[in-house]
């Protein structure tokens, strides 16, 4: 039996098919997956997080720091703000950066 061209651009087009849809499938499975990573990582620090009493301002900086430091101290409460998706009243000075907060992994 002998196999026409066409046979053979059939076969072509239908291996790059599939190839395209395993490569769309595999991202879709890996972008889930950084998904539920992501979430998982957030309720692990609102856990934490719901264990610290909430602090005002001035709560958070007086106990802690130095009198000359205090207001230092609350501006960098502040610049977290963006970059937590956490309550802030919830972050305390005592809180490290990348193993409680999980500044590493959020975004």
């Amino acid at each position: 039996m002998k196999l026409s061209p066409a046979f053979f651009d059939h076969v072509a087009f239908s291996a790059k098919l599939l190839g395209g849809l395993t490569l769309v499938v595999i991202a879709v499975l890996s972008w889930r997956s950084a998904l539920r990573g992501k979430a998982r990582e957030q309720k692990r620090v609102a856990d934490h997080m719901a264990k610290n009493p909430a602090l005002n301002p001035a709560a958070f900086a007086a106990p802690y720091f130095p009198a000359d430091q205090v207001a230092t101290a609350r501006r960098l409460r502040e610049l977290l703000v963006p970059h937590l998706e956490i309550d802030l009243p919830r972050v305390h000075p005592d809180n490290r950066l990348v193993t409680d907060l999980r500044m590493d992994a959020l975004d």
